[in-house]
């Protein structure tokens, strides 16, 4: 537990959020999902990062409605 809170502590909400937040509009949009895989891939990076992120949120939510969103979105990408 402690190196998820020095993980959150170094950024690893914005990190956890943004990765919800791509999951959510690149479902929507297959020329959106392209251009963020465009993206990683000029980070030397993949889809991985981006469920990683959602995983690691869906973990640390307590509302069981919000996670299974979440899920939901880990499905889509």
């Amino acid at each position: 537990m402690m190196a998820m809170n020095a993980k959150l502590e170094g950024g690893g909400d914005k990190f956890h959020r943004l990765g919800a937040i791509m999951a959510f509009v690149c479902g929507e949009s297959k020329m959106c999902f392209g251009r963020m895989i465009e993206q990683l891939k000029m980070l030397q990076s993949g889809v991985t990062l981006v469920k990683q992120a959602i995983s690691e949120f869906a973990a640390l939510l307590e509302d069981q409605e919000e996670r299974s969103r979440l899920s939901a979105l880990l499905e889509q990408v």
